[in-house]
């Protein structure tokens, strides 16, 4: 199914519409929808940006690891990766992030429900960036 109001080609491959799933050619589209049970079967790209809003901190320890694995094997090194998860809510686990994301920022946001709800902007890079990654936590925390 082609989205109309969007200015570029698009593809929605879901259970729900009952478009012969797996038939999508992801590198035709310029914005793809797919459901997480299609799109390791799917995928061959790499991408320049993932975002996750508000369902990790819904999932569990597996969950939520296999997920950030999964922004790490299929974005691009400079890919921008955006995470905004409640740390208080239902996952009272860790986000494990790849030590080569590099934290740009890390702060709640107006939309945050809760004193913990942090909003995280990566850069995906070849380095490790764990020290400062730190630093930025350290500036999250005292605030």
């Amino acid at each position: 199914m082609v989205l109309g109001f969007l200015p570029c080609k698009a593809v929605v491959d879901s259970a729900a519409t009952h478009s012969k799933p797996g038939s999508a050619n992801l590198s035709s589209c310029d914005i793809a929808i797919v459901p997480a049970w299609h799109f390791e079967r799917l995928n061959t790209l790499h991408y320049d940006a993932c975002i996750n809003i508000e369902s990790m901190q819904e999932m569990s320890q597996y969950h939520v690891d296999y997920y950030l694995n999964r922004f790490q094997s299929t974005t691009s090194v400079g890919a921008t990766i955006y995470v905004s998860n409640a740390r208080n809510y239902y996952f009272r686990g860790s986000f494990n992030y790849p030590k080569n994301w590099r934290r740009l920022f890390c702060a709640n946001t107006p939309r945050s429900w809760s004193m913990d709800h942090p909003t995280k902007i990566f850069r995906r890079t070849t380095e490790n960036c764990v020290l400062p990654n730190r630093a930025v936590d350290a500036i999250y925390n005292t605030d």
